[in-house]
């Protein structure tokens, strides 16, 4: 499974960042999660939202994932914000290298339910 797609910036062929996914152990269980990053030049773009959702679909459509989840910093709304629009809910809270993390996550079902499986 591809882990790390590059964010570019189609207009000035930029490279603002990444998005893909983790492979992670959390409460002792592996995970796969979908993790991203931006450089703070191109924030409040809609860009992490746009390359979330694109990764959720290729790993619900394409690589026929079951569940996927987000780990995000408590105080980080910005990226809250990003996988609640990807159609995450937060589903716990917990500790992830130490620190206290909120676990976002969205299943197959509920990708179908929300229409983002329609070609």
């Amino acid at each position: 499974m591809p882990s790390q797609f590059a964010m570019i910036v189609r207009s000035s062929e930029t490279l603002a960042g990444y998005c893909g996914f983790f492979h992670h152990e959390v409460d002792s269980k592996m995970e796969i999660e979908i993790g991203y990053r931006l450089d703070s030049a191109f924030w409040n773009r809609g860009l992490a939202s746009e390359a979330a959702r694109t990764v959720r679909d290729h790993g619900f459509r394409d690589l026929k994932l079951d569940y996927v989840i987000s780990l995000i910093h408590p105080e980080n709304h910005p990226s809250r914000r990003v996988a609640e629009k990807n159609g995450m809910i937060l589903e716990r809270k917990t500790t992830f290298r130490g620190f206290p993390t909120f676990v976002f996550a969205i299943t197959r079902q509920r990708w179908l339910q929300l229409g983002c499986g329609a070609e």
